[in-house]
């Protein structure tokens, strides 16, 4: 993540955890908390992994970053935290699926995701009030801390996924810029 991406990040979390109460965190450094010596290798018989062998990887190499970083009692106050922001709808889908789906003030649409990178769709709209939603890319943002080689970063899922929400709806722009951008043909977009 480049310096000035970096501070915008870091803004745009900080702008978002006031919003909710909680102190500013902007000032501390990014550093992974998984080290690349623990790497999980998937085995193929190319020179190079396809798209869908990296995928695996990213998978199993997040699954673990998360039993060793973060505990269940972490990720249940997240989650009730996450509940208190979202309509009861969005909880539901969230709570059977894994991930909601909300629009934005600009017209975008967003699909917020357990456990992988946020999702962001243009939304047009056509003859008859039709809506044609077209996939952008996966936005991935990790404030504080990441972990290299995994969709997981330093905070709980859920909190994560809370991060991502406030970020996009106190400054939809600054969230956006401050996200690396991920194509969706892409095994970094968890797609």
């Amino acid at each position: 993540m480049s310096g000035q991406r970096l501070r915008r990040s870091q803004r745009a979390f900080a702008k978002a955890m006031l919003s909710l109460g909680i102190e500013d965190q902007s000032d501390k450094e990014l550093f992974n908390i998984f080290q690349p010596e623990s790497e999980i290798h998937i085995s193929s018989a190319r020179k190079r992994p396809t798209k869908g062998e990296t995928f695996v990887s990213l998978i199993i190499r997040s699954l673990e970053a998360n039993e060793h970083s973060h505990s269940v009692k972490a990720e249940r106050r997240a989650q009730k935290l996450l509940r208190m922001h979202i309509s009861r709808k969005q909880w539901e889908s969230y709570f059977i699926s894994g991930a909601f789906v909300e629009y934005s003030s600009f017209g975008n649409y967003y699909i917020f995701r357990k456990g992988f990178p946020t999702i962001l769709c243009k939304v047009i709209t056509k003859k008859g009030n039709k809506k044609l939603i077209i996939p952008q890319y996966a936005l991935c943002g990790h404030t504080g801390l990441y972990t290299m080689g995994t969709f997981s970063g330093g905070l709980c899922p859920s909190d994560d996924v809370l991060m991502h929400l406030t970020s996009m709806r106190v400054n939809e722009e600054e969230y956006i810029n401050s996200c690396n951008k991920h194509k969706l043909s892409q095994p970094q977009s968890g797609c």
